[in-house]
């Protein structure tokens, strides 16, 4: 390993597209992202390539998803949902799809991925990663603390040394983070989901709006899976080559 870069201080999972997510001390990474990654997610059965997300429907962000089982090489782990009245369902629970249909104003079709659909409920890559400096600099452009889980990061990196947004500079580089390597192929270009808080869900424009003046609306990078293996809390990130 070459220049170090840090060391992971949080690991993010989504199993459901949108929904709030689980923090893990350790996951699997397989060649689609973290294992059990957004492999499911609601499509609009007027238009069936596009997923429900919650920069339409803010509320779903209300709604907590949770690996329950280990899951295999053929279907991904079980999923629960904990509703925002505090109920706790499985993910094939009939009435959390007709409560989310109703919520979203639109019929859905609940979809589970398997291991072996390319990108499932992922929009553009396998893994996003965003570092602390980076967070603490947006902080001071905007004026207000900013919640890391505000881009829905898988990892989480405390830099070494602390530069602000020098994971762009890793574009087109490979990077070992514990037994994983990854290349940073591409900036991410945020969207208004940003603005809503994922503390107490309030709504504040001025997140996106800073981004969209000050770093062209990007912030965190996508990296692509070259190799497999572990990521843990505590894992240190380094340059190869």
């Amino acid at each position: 390993m070459g220049h170090s870069l840090g060391k992971i201080s949080a690991i993010h999972r989504y199993p459901v597209k949108s929904f709030r997510g689980e923090s893990l001390q350790e996951a699997a990474v397989s060649r689609f992202g973290l294992y059990g990654d957004r492999s499911r997610a609601f499509l609009d059965e007027k238009s069936p390539v596009r997923h429900l997300t919650a920069k339409h429907v803010p509320k779903l962000l209300e709604y907590q998803a949770a690996c329950v089982s280990e899951g295999d090489e053929t279907s991904f782990p079980d999923v629960r949902i904990t509703t925002p009245d505090g109920r706790v369902v499985p993910w094939t629970d009939e009435e959390l799809h007709k409560e989310i249909e109703q919520l979203s104003g639109r019929p859905l079709a609940p979809v589970t991925f398997t291991p072996q659909d390319e990108l499932m409920g992922v929009d553009q890559a396998q893994l996003l990663i965003v570092t602390d400096a980076s967070v603490r600099a947006l902080e001071q452009m905007w004026g207000k603390p900013v919640d890391p889980l505000r881009f829905r990061p898988n990892i989480v990196l405390e830099q070494a040394d602390g530069v602000p947004f020098a994971e762009e500079d890793w574009i087109g580089r490979r990077i070992q983070i514990g037994e994983v390597v990854v290349e940073v192929y591409k900036k991410c270009k945020r969207c208004s989901m940003v603005n809503i808080d994922p503390g107490d869900y309030s709504i504040d424009p001025g997140l996106l709006k800073t981004l969209a003046t000050s770093r062209e609306a990007c912030f965190g990078v996508y990296a692509a899976v070259v190799e497999t293996g572990v990521v843990r809390v505590g894992d240190v990130a380094g340059l190869l080559g």
